[in-house]
C-alpha cells in the first residue's frame, strides 16, 4: 500500500498523485530514478497549486525554482516546509545531471517530504482527512 493512497479520493490531485505514487514505486529498483521522479511530482503539485489557488501570483517565469522561491508561494507554507521542498529538488536535480549516487535514505527522506507537502496540500484545500503519517515500513525494497 502507497504512502499516497490516502489522497485518491481527491479528484482534483489526479494532476499530479500517479507521479507520487511513481516515485514510491522506483525506490526499490533505484534511489536515483525516486529522487528524479519526486522533484517531478513536486513540480505538477506546485503548479496544481498555483492554477487552484486564485490568491497566488505568478512568478514571471514558471520553472520550478521561481515558483517555489516567489514570495506569494513561500508565504503560505507551513514553517519549516521550504527547506524540504528545496531538498526534494536539488536531490531530483543533481541525480538527473550529476554523477551523484544517491543513496537510499536521502531518496526516502524525499518520498517523506513529498508527502508532507501533499499532505499540506490536501489540509489546506480539500476536505480529506490530512493527518495520515509517513510509513516507511512499507516502502518497497
Amino acid at each position: 500500500m502507497s504512502n499516497f493512497n490516502t489522497f485518491e479520493k481527491e479528484d482534483s490531485f489526479r494532476h499530479f498523485l500517479p507521479s507520487c505514487g511513481e516515485a514510491e514505486a522506483t525506490l526499490a529498483v533505484s534511489p536515483a530514478s525516486c529522487a528524479i521522479h519526486c522533484r517531478r511530482a513536486l513540480e505538477l503539485a506546485v503548479k496544481w497549486v498555483y492554477a487552484v489557488d486564485t490568491e497566488l501570483k505568478k512568478p514571471y517565469r514558471d520553472n520550478l525554482s521561481s515558483l517555489i522561491h516567489f514570495r506569494s508561494f513561500r508565504d503560505i507554507l507551513e514553517s519549516g516546509m521550504f527547506p524540504h521542498i528545496k531538498y526534494i529538488v536539488s536531490l531530483g536535480n543533481a541525480s538527473a545531471h550529476t554523477s551523484k549516487q544517491i543513496k537510499r535514505d536521502e531518496a526516502v527522506a524525499s518520498l517523506r517530504y513529498l508527502h508532507e507537502f501533499i499532505s499540506f496540500l490536501a489540509w489546506s484545500y480539500t476536505d480529506l482527512d490530512a493527518d495520515q503519517p509517513f510509513d516507511e515500513s512499507g516502502l518497497p525494497r
